[in-house]
């Protein structure tokens, strides 16, 4: 593969996300770590990632 676009995400609220950070926080970090391993070991070429503006809320 020369490319991938990593779309996925985790949806929820801000609310619930503020509330029970780790719920978001643990499993988004997981998925971005296995897909960025797999990309290493493939020899991707290229990553594009994108993220919600929902992750960025005001505290």
């Amino acid at each position: 593969m020369d490319f991938v676009f990593h779309l996925a995400g985790i949806k929820g609220s801000i609310k619930v996300k503020k509330k029970k950070p780790a719920s978001f926080f643990i499993p988004i970090l997981m998925m971005n770590a296995n897909i960025l391993e797999a990309c290493r070991n493939n020899k991707v070429q290229k990553v594009v990632h994108t993220s919600s503006i929902g992750e960025y809320a005001n505290a």
